[in-house]
């Protein structure tokens, strides 16, 4: 049974991030988004982040070639996963977004 009141996109956006990592030290990286809704999204990064952190998102949504919309995107951090790999699932409630 899903608990989410609004459908998540299970795709891969490319993104990039900007906040601040679990030892203070400001960040911005290229990645990519494992699954987004209106209200959040799931990231992979290669820094830790303490929950409640803000986090600032530009994702790349696109349906096709020519389609292309880019979407700004404020938050917070609601849980922060290790992940196999070395870097870490980042749970996102959007709290703010624009599309340009």
């Amino acid at each position: 049974m899903e608990r989410r009141a609004k459908p998540r996109v299970k795709k891969a956006f490319p993104a990039r991030v900007w906040a601040v990592d679990a030892v203070g030290i400001p960040f911005s990286v290229d990645c990519r988004i494992d699954n987004i809704s209106a209200t959040g999204l799931y990231l992979r990064i290669p820094s830790e982040m303490e929950a409640g952190c803000e986090i600032s998102v530009a994702v790349r949504l696109s349906n096709g070639p020519g389609d292309c919309a880019i979407a700004g995107l404020r938050g917070r951090v609601l849980r922060n996963e290790p992940q196999p790999d070395e870097s870490f699932g980042i749970a996102v409630t959007i709290n703010h977004r624009e599309i340009f």
